[in-house]
This record gives structure tokens, sequence and C-alpha cells, in this order.
């Protein structure tokens, strides 16, 4: 649950999958109970997201949202940029997909 504001940020922005859209406004001025808990329905969604990734995408979604370029952590996995790069945008897209679903799971209980 840490950084969920940067993970959360992730799962909507950029999305290439018609159901996501932009990121609903989780730091809304709005401070009531509906509010929170939705924020943390959406935290709970994202972590059950990562969750579903494989160990090396969880570590590239997690470098990403502490801010680390992926030419750092290029050379951390002993990858060049562009593959780092590369790398970085598939566990990405990942990352969306497996929220998607559990977004989808939660919706057909």
């Amino acid at each position: 649950k840490r950084n969920g504001a940067s993970v959360l940020r992730l799962a909507f922005s950029e999305s290439t999958e018609p159901g996501l859209g932009p990121l609903p406004e989780l730091a809304a001025s709005a401070t009531g109970p509906s509010t929170f808990a939705a924020r943390r329905e959406t935290l709970t969604l994202a972590t059950e997201a990562l969750g579903l990734l494989l160990p090396r995408d969880r570590e590239l979604v997690d470098a990403l949202c502490r801010g680390q370029s992926a030419r750092e952590h290029g050379e951390e996995l002993g990858l060049g940029p562009a593959a780092a790069e590369r790398a970085r945008s598939r566990a990405l897209e990942r990352f969306r997909r497996a929220y998607e679903l559990v977004l989808k799971s939660r919706g057909a209980r």
C-alpha cells in the first residue's frame, strides 16, 4: 500500500483500454466517509492487481512509482536504456490490464 497514489495514477493514466479512462478525483476536496471508502476500495483494487503481476513486473512498477528512471533501473537489472524502457512499458501495460480484470471481477460479484 506504499505509494498508493502513484500506483493509482499509473493504473489510469495513458490507458489504451476503453473502460479505464482518466484518474477519478481521488484527492478531491470532499473528505467524508464515502470519499474515504472510495479511495480505500480503489487502492485495494490496485493492490490486488499488483499481486497478480510477476515479481519483475511488480519491481518495475514500484521503481516507476518511486520516481526511479528507466536508465537507473536498467543499470540495476543489467539492461540497456532502451531495453529497460521497453520492459517498464510492458510491465505498466500488464498492471493496467490486471487492474481492469480485478475491476471487472469485482463488478461481476
